[in-house]
């Protein structure tokens, strides 16, 4: 259920305590409570008003009030968050949505089963989608699983994706060519990830793509390594190499979004792209155990239907599902709607930016993220000659400082700054990674 007003109050001052790193001044608490007190008009849906939240931004200055924004999770303040990005936490008109969907629910299941199925059209709307299919799942692994289980593929055809991709998406492309009798091949689009430029990706790609490549599937912000791949570049290279080729003979690009979407201010859809796979419980705060899948229209006809379909298109598992969290995924929308996608990659930018420059001074540092903000997001993933990655991520949580571990081919440590993370935040991460790799 919602939370009483005393908890609101309690949460409040424990997320403007974490964003300032000491007890909220009273001028914080002010202007968080003066931005609470005026919320934006709310959408109307099936289910009633979704709440976008309090208003945060400035109508004058377009100025993001940040510790207003933070101040609507329930993270514990004594420590700092940056590995969000595996599965986050819900703000309050998100956590409130999922109540009100679940309350329905248990008074008039008929009532409320028949009153929404909307959120497929408002993701698809948050991707920049126009036409095609929007399926949305539970996660990013069975997103995968949908997609590459379903390929049309012949035996002498090929599935093209990269030594830094997901071990997921691996998986499912290994169950997809064994089944098929075709093959998988593994290459590399560039030398170092820190160093990766969209004409280096490119031009690897061009010159992998053969007469036999069915699908390559990419990663568009690489969670093994924080590169964020050029995907326009990339569908522009795709699409060079499908001319002539037969609707069964194409080349599609696959795309695993999850470590992205949220994260830029970019429409993933309108790029060129002809599969987009992503969960939404990461960069988006979305509610956990949601996910969608996206095929643009002339692709999904290059797709098996796994599933007898209801209630949405032939790609759709279709069947019930956790309407709370489903049925919550247009308040998500609407709370990014109402920070604004712009800011909020800005933010990250801000945050991401600082964290490379400040990291890049310390003593045998290599980062394994691209300093450019069009070649990354809000990872960052580096190494310390000397230091293997669990010293420096328990040595970050010693000091309450929560980084990860990139548990791939090459083991980074990592750290990933979200839009409701601090300036101040990011300085005592450096400064802690410094004190780790010896002064």
């Amino acid at each position: 259920m919602p939370s009483t007003g005393g908890l609101d109050r309690r949460t409040l001052l424990a997320g403007l305590g974490a964003v300032t790193g000491a007890a909220a001044t009273a001028g914080a608490l002010g202007a968080a409570a003066a931005a609470c007190a005026a919320p934006p008009a709310a959408a109307a849906g099936p289910l009633g008003r979704v709440d976008p939240g309090p208003r945060v931004v400035d109508p004058v200055t377009g100025a993001v009030d940040w510790a207003a924004v933070r101040a609507q999770f329930r993270l514990k303040p004594d420590k700092v968050h940056f590995s969000l990005f595996l599965l986050s936490s819900n703000p309050k008109p998100i956590r409130d949505q999922i109540a009100k969907v679940a309350e329905q629910f248990d008074a008039d299941p008929m009532l409320a089963y028949e009153g929404d199925n909307n959120a497929a059209s408002v993701v698809a709307r948050y991707l920049g989608a126009s036409g095609g299919e929007t399926a949305l799942c539970w996660n990013t692994t069975t997103g995968h699983g949908l997609v590459w289980g379903s390929l049309k593929i012949k035996a002498d055809q090929e599935i093209l994706l990269t030594d830094y991709d997901h071990f997921v998406a691996h998986g499912s492309v290994d169950l997809c060519v064994r089944r098929a009798g075709a093959r998988k091949r593994q290459i590399s689009l560039f030398a170092d990830p820190g160093r990766a430029t969209a004409d280096e990706i490119t031009g690897k790609l061009k010159a992998a793509i053969t007469p036999k490549t069915r699908a390559v599937g990419t990663t568009w912000g690489m969670s093994s390594c924080g590169v964020r791949m050029p995907l326009k570049a990339m569908a522009a290279v795709v699409a060079e190499a499908n001319k002539g080729r037969a609707p069964a003979d194409r080349c599609l690009l696959i795309v695993d979004g999850v470590h992205a979407l949220g994260a830029v201010d970019d429409t993933p859809a309108a790029s060129g792209v002809d599969v987009f796979i992503a969960g939404l419980h990461k960069w988006l705060f979305g509610p956990r155990g949601t996910g969608v899948v996206w095929y643009k229209g002339d692709a999904v006809s290059q797709f098996h239907a796994q599933h007898h379909s209801y209630g949405g298109g032939s790609l759709n598992p279709g069947g019930f599902h956790d309407f709370e969290a489903r049925w919550s995924i247009p308040a998500t929308i609407a709370w990014h709607d109402n920070i604004g996608r712009k800011n909020i990659a800005d933010r990250i930018t801000e945050l991401s930016s600082r964290l490379k420059d400040g990291l890049g001074g310390i003593r045998g540092m290599r980062l394994k993220t691209p300093t450019d903000p069009a070649m990354s997001a809000g990872i960052t993933c580096f190494q310390i000659d000397g230091v293997s990655d669990s010293t420096i991520v328990n040595g970050l949580k010693q000091r309450n400082l929560l980084a990860s571990h990139a548990t791939y081919q090459v083991p980074y440590a990592r750290i990933g700054t979200a839009c409701i993370n601090t300036p101040e935040e990011v300085d005592r991460a450096i400064a802690a990674v410094r004190q780790i790799a010896g002064g």
